[in-house]
């Protein structure tokens, strides 16, 4: 790896020598596959219930020094408190952000928090020390991210001065492609902007679609993140309610993804959708 950071604190770098340094990173591979399955009564062979993926621990083992006991002391007192447990008012763990960029200068991200870390003296000044980071998702992001946006579709209208047989203009807008690198599905998180009534976006590609049933003024938004599963109106108000029956907080496939955007009423709205490509594996 050419660098790796934790947050804002940075774990390793090749090309700024420093300490602490990384010598091994593992868990970055193919994620843990859980299943749960039984024995089928009176009968040969097992019922798979779920066949999913599971969490990922990443393990990074490295060194710590200091040019004295003092210096040792300080950088493994900083290297402790950047990797210590984060969390709320209710104690509830708050993810740290994993940056990793490699040997061939691409750069990928992680959700974590610490599972655990521990420290082995070798000398006043030397030391090592393991460190393991439990992934929120099984998937590893790239840093780079990426966004479409739509407005909704519009009228072509009639020319002026009018002539018989009248011609309407084609249409336009209220569609996009997204593409979608990498090897597994990426939710997006999607921004709807008013005016519009009961807005709706369906990925064409999977046939999968996301309705609601809502009136959105000139300057009102909504943020729906399909990965935590949430439509959000504003900063905070709750409007998973205005979520039609049958719609799904659908996901972008590996490759092109074809959009479309469309209200009750041709407004003047517009829906943006952001996400990063997702890898099983690196």
């Amino acid at each position: 790896m050419q660098s790796i950071l934790l947050d804002s604190y940075s774990l390793h770098s090749l090309t700024t020598p420093q300490t602490p340094m990384v010598k091994t990173v593992a868990g970055l591979g193919f994620p843990e596959v859980r299943t749960d399955s039984y024995n089928r009564p009176g009968s040969h062979g097992v019922t798979i219930a779920h066949n999913l993926y599971g969490g990922r621990l990443i393990s990074l083992d490295g060194t710590l020094r200091g040019v004295d006991a003092a210096t040792y002391m300080s950088n493994r007192q900083n290297l402790e408190a950047a990797v210590g447990l984060l969390l709320d008012a209710n104690n509830v763990p708050i993810a740290r952000t994993l940056y990793l960029t490699d040997n061939n200068y691409s750069q990928y991200q992680v959700s974590v928090i610490t599972k655990a870390f521990t420290v082995e003296l070798n000398s006043p000044t030397v030391a090592k020390w393991q460190l393991q980071l439990l992934a929120t998702d099984y998937t590893i992001q790239s840093q780079t991210s990426f966004s479409a946006s739509m407005g909704l579709p519009q009228s072509g209208g009639v020319s002026f001065p009018v002539t018989f047989p009248i011609t309407f203009g084609a249409s336009s807008g209220g569609s996009a492609t997204a593409a979608s690198a990498g090897n597994a599905p990426s939710f997006p998180t999607i921004t709807i902007t008013g005016p519009c009534i009961n807005p709706a976006i369906v990925n064409t590609s999977t046939g999968e679609r996301l309705g609601l049933n809502i009136t959105l003024l000139t300057g009102d938004t909504l943020t729906i993140n399909a990965r935590q599963r949430t439509i959000v109106q504003g900063a905070s108000t709750n409007r998973m309610s205005a979520k039609t029956i049958g719609s799904t907080f659908f996901a972008l496939l590996p490759g092109n993804n074809n959009l479309q955007f469309s209200a009750d009423a041709y407004d003047a709205g517009t829906a943006t959708l952001t996400w990063r490509s997702n890898l099983l594996g690196i």
